[in-house]
């Protein structure tokens, strides 16, 4: 169902639905990314609906894709990503 112009305000920004199917994750999991501060978020307008900037999305995708990209490289080189990754 389009979102009217209301409900989203411009296209650079996403719905929770939506960031959640980009994601691979439940809208729940991206609410409480959002509560938690993981992903910045707004309330726009009147709606209590949280809208999340595109360029939010771009900066949580780059980062699981460079995590992604650490840990093959360790696997490839046979050494555990939980072991090296320690604090």
């Amino acid at each position: 169902m389009p979102m009217s112009a209301e409900r989203r305000p411009s296209p650079d920004y996403l719905t929770v639905p939506q960031v959640a199917k980009i994601l691979g994750v439940s809208r729940r999991t991206v609410q409480n990314w959002v509560n938690d501060g993981k992903l910045p978020a707004d309330l726009l307008g009147t709606s209590s609906d949280f809208f999340i900037p595109t360029e939010s999305l771009v900066s949580v995708l780059t980062f699981r894709e460079g995590a992604l990209a650490v840990r093959r490289l360790l696997e490839k080189r046979n050494l555990n990503p939980d072991e090296v990754c320690k604090p």
